[in-house]
């Protein structure tokens, strides 16, 4: 497996950042499934040319989608906003096994046994929050978006640019998180999903809040149930300001647990003392291979991240 890293990517809004993100998965052993511009649209299974393009569909109309897969795995993402131009909403859709029957216009591919939407509407790819103010502005945001070329980990993290002052990490989070050593060596799909975004810019923070994140429990083990995942943070060490006495900034192995089960450990995430913002990222020895979002960090290619 090569992790394929995107650094910097400058995206105007929501649609750009979805755009990205499927044409990162694409050209990295995931397969287009389909996309549909919408309400009154419809269902079309070709990729667009290029990302601006897709990205152009997608702004078209309320319920627009767009749908990728891998292996038995797909994954949907649906405009979840009515009124033109907000595209910070968006509904993510996984289906871990079985064939897809076709969607339509307003909704996308899917498996009537193995689909599940991941936290709704939690997703948002730019927040008004406290800089901007108002419901339907699309933020100038930079994203980092990681794809394993094996399948299936992918992330996208988006932050605004500028960034704000202050301790903040992500806008927001997409992320398929497969699992290290899980702890149910039956479940048939050891993966923890993503679908985070806050206000004041704290994305990174619903990783360890268990709320815009799932995955099946004992999924193949005599049943099923999809529920609600976080990422351990024990004694509070993600985004403490306490910095280690070496001076150095520490990264732990992070293990995504629900309720009192430990699924495994993450592929993707790492907790980070002390918080760093993104424009620091963290210096691995002057390799600078991980980028920092105040609670977490996640691979990088080597350059610090810009503003």
């Amino acid at each position: 497996m090569t992790l394929q890293i995107t650094r910097d990517l400058a995206c105007a809004d929501g649609a750009a950042a979805i755009a990205a993100l499927v044409f990162a998965l694409t050209a990295n052993g995931f397969t287009y499934v389909a996309h549909s511009t919408g309400s009154g649209g419809a269902r079309s299974a070709s990729q667009p040319a290029t990302a601006a393009d897709l990205a152009t569909a997608l702004r078209t109309a309320h319920s627009a989608w767009v749908c990728v897969s891998r292996g038995t795995r797909a994954w949907s993402w649906q405009r979840s906003t009515g009124v033109n131009p907000d595209y910070r909403a968006w509904k993510m859709e996984y289906t871990a096994s079985g064939s897809l029957t076709a969607g339509s216009a307003a909704a996308p591919d899917r498996n009537s046994s193995t689909s599940q939407y991941v936290s709704g509407n939690g997703f948002r790819a730019t927040m008004p929050g406290s800089s901007t103010g108002g419901t339907t502005v699309n933020d100038a945001m930079k994203c980092h978006i990681i794809v394993d070329d094996a399948g299936p980990t992918f992330a996208l993290i988006t932050r605004r640019t500028p960034l704000p002052v202050g301790n903040v990490g992500a806008a927001g989070i997409i992320a398929c998180d497969a699992l290290v050593n899980p702890v149910w060596s039956g479940n048939t799909d050891p993966v923890a999903l993503v679908n985070a975004g806050l206000d004041g810019n704290a994305a990174d923070n619903a990783l360890i809040g268990a709320t815009y994140n799932h995955a099946w429990l004992k999924y193949g083990l005599g049943g099923a149930a999809w529920t609600a995942a976080g990422l351990e943070n024990p004694a509070n060490i993600a985004g403490n300001t306490n910095a280690d006495q070496g001076g150095a900034d520490v990264l732990f192995d992070a293990r995504w647990y629900a309720g009192a089960n430990v699924l495994g450990t993450s592929t993707l995430f790492k907790l980070l003392q002390p918080g760093r913002t993104p424009v620091v990222g963290v210096d691995s020895g002057g390799t600078l291979t991980y980028a920092a979002f105040w609670t977490v960090a996640v691979p990088n290619d080597g350059v610090a991240l810009g503003s």
